[in-house]
């Protein structure tokens, strides 16, 4: 407690004078301690986008929120004073922040990556977040609607939707450009006619020749460079000329970009 003491004989105080006098010091006493964490329901600054916590309870956490990556400087792509080329496809690759294959896309926003279960890169890849009726990962697309989940490996809740409902829902679920009766893999359905494909084109789509054949040749309604078969380089790298292939059809970087 802090005492004031006012001198015999100096001018005389008010009861308000002297009200006022005891609220000052005790503001000026105040221990004021600066909380610990940052305040629950923001995550768009970089104390609140570097703490590893869910601070907007969103499900995003730091620079996984859109919150952090349009208003933080934490999170963003690293550009090193000498780039160099490789290729995007490995975990330490896929969480340094770099676009290491300049192809405009780095680190969980390239597709190479994608493909690494261990990185975590989708929010919809559960039976629970595919099946709660939610856009968890805010991109557009809800539940079986999304690629997370509708080509997620631990998904089963997905597994049951029929060609039909797939060609009739509005959306265009293989990222073609073309929705419904406007897709071609959905023509043959809507015209009950029967798809001839040839015996021998029948089998793994992971070969140049079937990656460039026009016909889905595995069955699980995405052709050519649009099956990632195709277009995602196998571990052991057995389908590399397919990939370049693909590659080769890709619209990244300055050069293409510009001509």
């Amino acid at each position: 407690m802090t005492l004031i003491r006012i001198p015999i004989g100096s001018a005389p105080y008010s009861l308000a004078s002297l009200l006022m006098m005891t609220l000052a010091i005790g503001l000026i006493s105040c221990d004021f301690k600066r909380p610990p964490l940052p305040v629950m329901g923001y995550e768009f600054d970089d104390t609140a986008c570097g703490d590893g916590i869910d601070n907007d309870n969103d499900g995003l956490i730091d620079c996984k929120d859109t919150g952090c990556l349009e208003k933080s400087t934490l999170c963003g792509v690293y550009i090193p004073n000498n780039p160099y080329y490789e290729t995007e496809n490995t975990f330490d690759l896929c969480t340094d922040g770099e676009d290491n294959d300049d192809d405009g896309n780095y680190d969980c926003g390239d597709r190479k990556c994608q493909q690494i279960a261990e990185l975590c890169c989708g929010i919809e890849f559960t039976n629970e977040t595919c099946s709660d009726g939610i856009d968890n990962d805010d991109n557009g697309f809800t539940d079986c609607e999304d690629f997370g989940c509708s080509q997620g490996a631990f998904v089963t809740v997905c597994l049951n939707r029929e060609e039909d409902e797939l060609c009739s829902d509005g959306y265009d679920n293989d990222r073609d450009g073309f929705t419904d009766e406007e897709d071609d893999e959905c023509q043959p359905m809507m015209s009950q006619e029967p798809i001839d494909i040839p015996p021998e084109a029948l089998g793994p789509e992971n070969t140049l020749e079937r990656c460039q054949d026009g016909i889905n040749n595995d069955g699980d309604r995405f052709t050519d460079c649009e099956d990632f078969d195709c277009s995602m380089l196998n571990s052991d790298g057995s389908n590399a000329e397919a990939v370049a292939y693909c590659e080769s059809l890709q619209e990244a970087g300055l050069a293409q970009c510009s001509d």
